[in-house]
């Protein structure tokens, strides 16, 4: 699969991959450099995410594919990636001897550990890696452990959650959803890890969703488009798309969201 691919048929009673000579991915990756810069820009503003994808399966007439995907230089090492667009082939991501998964998060790219203390997190990590099963093991042990509070807890917050809306209905006329769900998710998983505290009783008082849209900003920020009218698409793609965003912007928000949750997880 990484250099060639078989064509399957699906049959209603059962699947089979009939004996068939083995076919060479098509695709290129344009000019060194050039080309993954070109992609970028078909893959943000020239023809937006689903035409990217739609009008190379056209062109190749399959649905496996050779192209770039951003963010490209310099946010990524190597831009090059085969495209499964289909049901059928898509389970060979869950091979680990065939795509390898080591220092990716979304597509080609993996932000700067520095966002996460220095550390790897367990998505950046190797499913071969050692840690990688220690991590995964201690999220599934923890969230078995708490089980019992999920509900409870989303209960409150979503009822909070709904008596904003409400009341800036009433007193405004008009209510913003995103803003008060954010808040809504943002003290459901604080009170779910920290014994039922308050994210409001902490250091980050009422300012955690917004210090959590901040530090993932600065991580994404290679792989989305503003779609800002009175922006140049040169410019934007100058800022977010070509060097990362620096830690040292997020770091003392980011420090008060870990003291608060340090401070309040106990044990």
């Amino acid at each position: 699969t990484k250099d060639s691919y078989h064509i399957i048929t699906m049959d209603t009673k059962e699947s089979s991959i009939p004996n068939l000579p083995m076919k060479e991915i098509p695709g290129d990756y344009g000019v060194p450099f050039l080309g993954a810069i070109k992609d970028r820009y078909d893959f943000h503003y020239n023809q937006g995410a689903d035409e990217f994808f739609r009008s190379r399966m056209e062109k190749h007439d399959s649905t496996i594919f050779r192209t770039n995907v951003p963010p490209g230089p310099f946010n990524a090492r190597n831009s090059k990636v085969v495209v499964l667009v289909d049901a059928v082939s898509y389970p060979i991501l869950f091979d680990s001897s065939q795509v390898d998964k080591e220092n990716y998060f979304e597509g080609t790219f993996m932000s700067s550990p520095s966002f996460n203390g220095g550390y790897k997190v367990c998505g950046f990590l190797g499913t071969t890696d050692p840690k990688h099963t220690t991590l995964k093991g201690l999220f599934l042990s923890t969230l078995t452990r708490l089980h019992d509070k999920f509900i409870p807890i989303f209960t409150t917050s979503i009822t909070q959650m709904f008596t904003s809306l409400e009341k800036e209905l009433s007193e405004k006329g008009a209510s913003y959803f995103n803003p008060i769900s954010d808040n809504l998710s943002f003290e459901f998983l604080f009170r779910l890890f920290c014994e039922g505290k308050n994210p409001v009783e902490t250091s980050v008082g009422t300012n955690g969703p917004k210090i959590v849209d901040k530090w993932v900003f600065l991580q994404l920020a290679p792989l989305i488009s503003l779609g800002l009218k009175y922006v140049p698409n040169f410019l934007e793609d100058l800022v977010l798309h070509t060097f990362p965003l620096p830690y040292f912007l997020v770091k003392g928000d980011h420090q008060k969201l870990y003291n608060a949750f340090y401070n309040s997880m106990k044990d």
